[in-house]
């Protein structure tokens, strides 16, 4: 699909939650990373353009903090990588209306000099822990949540109130987990890159602990498959 097709589906829950995009890469064999979470990258320098397009439309992008302990991303949209590219309506004077970072979980372990924190774009951060409220990096809004994890309904009419409408969820592999599990989401990119990672240690598309007890298979309903790059997009609705 060119970039300029590209457009946000609607919210199935307008007034509750903002329309929800989650997007990955993962390898054949279902690996988003490297054996004990080493990045690795997946993505094609044409996908990588379709991600930066996906931001550049949203009003915030959601990680978990262990996708900031392993990769430091800046979550940021590169505009170097749209230069030149017919762009759809919606990314059209969105320089100066930057996608907000928004980080689940605490911060223990994360570095102070973590590229979320850089004070260059804003940073909501769901943590619950009492101590994260201490946090005076710039820019950042610590949001405390009770219990030992953060609620994601919760969390997301949170940013819903607070004038989110287009969220992107990028990952890692238990924020992709919560959401696929939970029917969080409104559309579902993932680009399938032809290699191959193994071992046991790297992080998986879907990891099973999110579900409990519960063995029964999360269905989906792909709704196109295309080829990109030598790899496959497949974009998936819910059911």
């Amino acid at each position: 699909m060119p970039l300029s097709k590209i457009s946000w589906p609607r919210s199935a829950n307008p007034r509750g939650r903002p329309a929800i995009w989650i997007n990955a890469a993962m390898s054949l064999d279902g690996r988003l990373a490297f054996p004990g979470g080493k990045r690795a990258i997946l993505s094609s320098p044409g996908d990588f353009r379709r991600v930066d397009l996906i931001r550049a439309t949203s009003d915030a992008v959601l990680v978990g903090a262990g996708t900031i302990r392993m990769d430091d991303p800046s979550l940021r949209v590169h505009w170097e990588r749209l230069r030149g590219q017919r762009l759809p309506s919606e990314a059209r004077g969105r320089k100066d209306r930057p996608p907000t970072r928004v980080v689940i979980g605490s911060s223990k372990g994360l570095p102070p000099t973590s590229r979320v924190f850089d004070g260059v774009l804003p940073t909501i951060l769901f943590s619950p822990s009492r101590k994260d409220l201490g946090r005076t990096g710039p820019r950042t809004t610590v949001v405390p949540t009770s219990g030992l994890r953060v609620d994601l309904p919760w969390a997301l009419r949170w940013l819903h109130v607070h004038g989110v409408q287009r969220l992107m969820v990028e990952g890692g592999s238990q924020i992709l987990s919560s959401f696929l599990s939970a029917g969080l989401y409104d559309r579902f990119t993932l680009y399938v890159a032809p290699v191959l990672i193994g071992g046991r240690s790297a992080p998986s598309l879907f990891e099973r602990e999110m579900l409990g007890k519960d063995l029964s298979p999360v269905p989906l309903r792909v709704q196109r498959t295309q080829g990109r790059d030598g790899g496959i997009l497949v974009t998936i609705e819910p059911r």
